[in-house]
């Protein structure tokens, strides 16, 4: 059973890699709560913030630039709680984002949608959402949702 899986004591030291292998690199400061980022194929970094702000870091200016601001319920840990780009982002251009939208109901939804990403003007289209999935929630207390 159980007892076999269990460890008595975990070496920590023999399971992490060296410290030489990799290279610290802070790529942008002073953030407002980042909650998830997704990499493209061409390095630049897509990156969202609890708030609302979804954020384009293009390594080559070391620029950012905010591609969308969402609406969202920010009380407690609500938000802008997930980001991730389509498995064929590169033919079909969708990002899913999971988010708290805006509503004074104390019994809603989180929802799961898809937005399409202009690579031309970089910017998330806001207009082009399909919502996908939505989660009951309580908005009454902290941490219950």
């Amino acid at each position: 059973g159980l007892k076999y899986t269990m460890a008595t004591k975990l070496g920590y030291s023999k399971s992490r890699p060296e410290e030489n292998r990799f290279t610290r690199t802070i790529l942008v400061d002073q953030l407002d709560e980042p909650t998830e980022l997704a990499v493209l194929d061409d390095q630049r970094v897509l990156f969202a913030e609890r708030k609302g702000k979804v954020k384009l870091y293009n390594p080559k200016t070391k620029k950012v630039k905010v591609v969308a601001e969402v609406p969202v319920y920010t009380k407690f840990e609500y938000g802008l709680m997930g980001l991730n780009i389509d498995p064929n982002f590169n033919e079909n251009k969708w990002v899913y984002l999971f988010y708290s939208p805006p509503s004074g109901e104390a019994d809603t939804t989180q929802q799961l949608a898809r937005f399409k990403y202009d690579t031309t003007k970089d910017t998330l289209l806001l207009s082009t959402e399909q919502r996908l999935l939505g989660v009951p929630v309580k908005r009454t207390d902290c941490c219950l949702g």
